[in-house]
């Protein structure tokens, strides 16, 4: 079977957020929350939600210790800035102008990212 005898959904499916139908690989969310954070959001564990979307469920806005520790969080030279914002604990200003950075320096993005999330882990922009 070929990539273009499979229908959209077959090829997508378990990137469309499960509320509002939002593709995530288009809006490059990539991310991992910790179990605890994920049980909360979605009781079942199945399926993807894009962040605005976990973050209506959560009824609070994400921040660094709800990211799991794993390398698809570290990798976000090529993400949107909206998770660069919640990962990192920064505004979401600052995250435009960090991945125009991270953009141009790919080769160090991943520690850069890192030392950011360790920094802001009970950051200083958490109400």
């Amino acid at each position: 079977m070929y990539e273009e005898d499979l229908s959209d959904e077959e090829i997508w499916g378990p990137f469309v957020c499960l509320d509002c139908g939002i593709n995530t690989s288009h809006t490059e969310e990539y991310y991992m929350l910790t179990g605890e954070v994920w049980k909360k959001a979605v009781p079942d564990l199945v399926g993807m939600l894009c962040i605005n979307c976990v973050e209506l469920r959560l009824g609070r806005q994400l921040w660094p210790e709800d990211f799991m520790d794993s390398p698809i969080n570290y990798f976000h030279s090529r993400l949107s800035a909206r998770v660069l914002s919640r990962f990192c604990g920064i505004p979401d200003d600052e995250a435009e102008e960090l991945l125009v950075i991270l953009q141009n320096n790919k080769k160090g993005a991943a520690e850069i990212v890192k030392q950011l999330h360790i920094q802001n882990l009970k950051g200083p922009n958490k109400p």
